[in-house]
């Protein structure tokens, strides 16, 4: 979130680094919270964006919302800090862990055209492939979409889709190994989940 990949809007950004304020120092006595307690560090709290020229400023707006989680212990500061994130406006984006790779596609290699850069994201909802300038989702496909996967030690396989209308993909990385193996815990944890939940209902 703070160096703008993660793109929430403006109201969410001070929301987040409210919780985290509290998340940071936990439970305290009162007056601890007043201003200047993180002036010099709240480009550690806001996407560079939103830290004006006056960083009092943009700390007094963090201070405004944090009274609602003063409450809370560092532990369910963090809790809340998760959910929020799981509900933002960019939640597609949460638990992301993002891969450089350069889609390589049979036409354009034969036409001696340039290939796809772009950043591939793979969390617990799918995998999402990222325009690397403009942050816009290029393409989706959530867990259930996936029907195979692999890599070579400089490229990531990916087949998605249905059985019907399927796509294939391939991309150049050195981070392969890594992409599939992050996929594969993330299915598998599906899989473990949907066991537990199934075992609940026959019980």
């Amino acid at each position: 979130m703070l160096y703008g990949f993660y793109p929430v809007d403006e109201k969410e950004a001070f929301q987040l680094a409210a919780i985290q304020l509290q998340a940071t120092f936990g439970l305290q006595q009162q007056g601890f919270y007043k201003s200047g307690i993180i002036v010099d560090q709240v480009d550690k709290y806001l996407p560079y964006q939103y830290v004006t020229k006056y960083k009092t400023e943009a700390e007094n707006k963090i201070l405004e919302r944090h009274g609602e989680y003063q409450h809370l212990d560092k532990q369910d500061a963090y809790r809340k800090y998760i959910e929020f994130m799981r509900k933002s406006s960019a939640n597609i984006y949460f638990g992301c862990c993002f891969f450089p790779c350069v889609r390589v596609s049979r036409l354009k290699k034969a036409q001696n055209e340039d290939q796809e850069d772009l950043f591939v994201g793979v969390s617990e909802n799918g995998v999402i492939f990222i325009h690397p300038i403009t942050k816009e989702i290029m393409e989706r496909y959530k867990m259930e979409e996936i029907l195979t996967y692999g890599f070579r030690s400089n490229a990531f396989l990916f087949v998605a889709g249905t059985l019907m209308t399927q796509k294939k993909y391939q991309f150049a990385t050195m981070l392969g190994k890594q992409m599939n193996d992050l996929l594969r815990a993330q299915i598998d944890l599906r899989v473990q989940q949907a066991e537990v939940q199934g075992y609940n209902i026959m019980a």
